[in-house]
């Protein structure tokens, strides 16, 4: 079984059907050669778990179900487990991370990467923001600094609460642990490449 999911989207495509141990190993190396990451290898209960939960999320936005995960949904449901939380942290503790300022202080640089490409937020909506930032730099009225950095972190904040409702804060959450999983798995814990 193979099938591509997003996050926003819910389940998006999904193909199953048997095949020999001889054919799988080409039919594997061709789809990692198609692909512009390195793929990983996960926990078949965890893939089960992503899979029913795309489809799910798929049905809540009111998709028509895909025809072939209908056809193998008892059988991505019989491997499947439930999880509390993203299968990096069977990788890692959380106490690793936990007030490391170093590796928290790198985060804002993992986000350059090219894997992240697509969860930058679109300059129209950054715009009205920058705009206010220099509508209270360039003001005539005349502040001291402490009450321009006050002006600055209110601006901020609203951008920030703005951008970032719960929903969405949850959403990135999820996407950056289960990145951290790629990123472990791949090798990139090391030596993460950025731009």
């Amino acid at each position: 079984m193979q099938g591509i999911i997003g996050d926003t989207e819910g389940l998006v495509d999904f193909s199953g059907g048997e095949m020999t141990r001889k054919r799988f190993k080409p039919f594997f190396e061709e789809i990692q050669k198609g692909g512009p990451f390195p793929m990983v290898e996960m926990e078949p209960s965890y893939v089960g778990f992503l899979f029913v939960r795309a489809s799910q999320l798929a049905l809540d936005q009111g998709k028509t179900p895909l025809q072939e995960y209908i056809q193998l949904k008892k059988e991505v449901e019989s491997v499947k487990k439930e999880y509390e939380e993203s299968l990096v942290y069977s990788l890692i503790e959380t106490d690793e991370i936990d007030g490391n300022d170093r590796i928290l202080n790198r985060g804002g640089d993992l986000l350059k990467a090219d894997l992240f490409g697509s969860w930058r937020i679109g300059e129209e909506e950054i715009r009205p923001y920058a705009n206010e930032v220099w509508e209270a730099e360039e003001s005539k009225l005349v502040l001291n600094q402490a009450q321009k950095e006050a002006r600055f972190q209110e601006i901020y904040r609203k951008a920030l609460s703005n951008l970032f409702p719960e929903e969405k804060r949850v959403l990135y959450r999820r996407r950056m642990e289960e990145m951290a999983y790629y990123l472990l798995k791949s090798g990139e814990r090391k030596r993460p490449k950025f731009p």
